[in-house]
């Protein structure tokens, strides 16, 4: 959040922020700090990592506000599951 919101600060007028993450992080959302600010500073570009992302934003239905979910099904890639880790690639 305190990234994002520096980022947003540094912007010229209209810039676009996009947060990338794997639908693996979806269920824990909710328990991040400002989610709702931070979906609404930053388009969620969500990448599929096994499982069925549409099913993971439908369980957060009433957890999260419906702006920050209509965030995430906008930003849902409709793409093959990435099988990499972010650990992996900082690594390589």
């Amino acid at each position: 959040v305190d990234t994002v919101r520096a980022l947003a600060q540094a912007l010229p007028r209209g810039g676009e922020l996009f947060l990338v993450l794997g639908s693996d992080q979806l269920a824990g959302l909710p328990g991040w700090r400002e989610i709702d600010w931070l979906l609404a500073a930053a388009q969620p570009i969500v990448v599929p990592r096994g499982g069925l992302p549409g099913e993971e934003l439908a369980r957060l239905s009433g957890r999260l506000a419906p702006a920050s979910l209509a965030a995430l099904r906008r930003g849902l890639l409709a793409a093959e599951p990435l099988l990499v880790a972010s650990t992996d690639v900082r690594e390589g």
